[in-house]
């Protein structure tokens, strides 16, 4: 009936433009499409910026503690069991971490919603809804326990004679089959939560992998600059700047991963 009443319209004058409820529907469901897509986009990122975050500060409480866990491991516990107190320590920070961010959400959304209204001059209603304050949480907890299950794997591989030198402590890798599998579980894990927001797991695998492949060719491009950077650039007999350059060489791959989370 709209479209018949809208040729008719056009047949008898023909000099008017026309906008229908049809073409109003499709126009704001092409917006919605957008803005669907957009905030996909921006989920999806934000998820791995997280979890490189994740990754850095499980890191560094691994490398604090390191004297900690060799008198764990003096006191009879296995490298098992030293990954799980280390994998509860993380599930605890993501499930406070997530806590806070539903509530620093929340508290955005209403400074934005008053400075909205006060330029518009008009009242936007907005409601707290439950369900995507605890999929945010579930997926928060989550991402957090597997992003932080590879550093929790070298916790366990500290050595009981830490000890007795606690000022060469180093952190030992997870070794090469124990870093494959948690790649693994944290590429299937991520596919899941993506598959949920894309709607195809195939799509959502080919994503997750992509964004891996981007980020080790990053982290690799940056590894090397630091290098370059680190062993080639003149101290100019400055003594502070040739310790500087050291310390880069030293922590090259912690400094490109923070780059990379930069």
């Amino acid at each position: 009936l709209v479209e018949e009443i809208d040729q008719r319209l056009l047949e008898e004058f023909s000099f008017i433009t026309t906008t229908t409820t049809e073409d109003l529907r499709a126009r704001y469901t092409r917006i919605s499409e957008n803005v669907n897509q957009l905030v996909t986009v921006m989920g999806l990122l934000g998820m791995l910026l997280g979890s490189i975050g994740i990754i850095n500060t499980m890191q560094v409480i691994v490398r604090r503690r390191t004297v900690e866990v060799a008198v764990l491991k003096t006191l009879g516990l296995q490298a098992g069991q030293i990954t799980i107190l280390f994998l509860i320590e993380a599930i605890l920070m993501g499930i406070l971490g997530s806590l806070l961010g539903i509530l620093l959400g929340w508290g955005v959304v209403f400074i934005i919603r008053g400075a909205a209204e006060r330029l518009l001059a008009a009242e936007l209603p907005f409601v707290l809804a439950a369900s995507p304050a605890i999929t945010g949480f579930v997926v928060g907890v989550i991402v957090t326990a597997v992003f932080g299950f590879l550093p929790t794997l070298t916790a366990g591989q500290v050595r009981p004679g830490v000890v007795l030198r606690p000022t060469d402590a180093v952190i030992p890798k997870a070794g090469r089959l124990r870093t494959l599998f948690a790649l693994l579980v944290i590429i299937l894990v991520l596919s899941l939560i993506a598959q949920s927001i894309i709607g195809s797991f195939g799509t959502a695998l080919a994503i997750v992998i992509g964004t891996f492949v981007a980020a080790g060719v990053l982290y690799g491009t940056l590894s090397l600059l630091i290098w370059l950077i680190g062993r080639f650039f003149p101290s100019l007999g400055v003594i502070d700047l040739k310790i500087s350059l050291r310390q880069m060489l030293a922590g090259r791959g912690r400094a490109a991963m923070t780059l990379l989370a930069l």
